[in-house]
């Protein structure tokens, strides 16, 4: 949810805009956008839908392990 709330700063989009067309109550929005309460999977794709993104946009891809070859 952090990830969403530093876009939408970094990008000038309020958050009222975003919670209403999402169907999330504001109050609600700011908490998950503050990273002080999880987003559930609804709302994600909801605010995807509005912020017209794709759900992969906002998720935290850790790399992987380069895998060792035996020779």
């Amino acid at each position: 949810g952090a990830r969403i709330g530093q876009y939408l700063d970094e990008n000038g989009i309020m958050k009222s805009q975003v919670a209403k067309n999402a169907g999330i109550p504001y109050q609600r929005f700011c908490e998950i956008t503050w990273g002080n309460r999880r987003i559930e999977a609804e709302e994600y794709i909801n605010v995807c839908k509005v912020l017209k993104k794709d759900p992969d946009f906002f998720m935290e891809v850790e790399p992987k392990e380069e895998e060792c070859v035996r020779v």
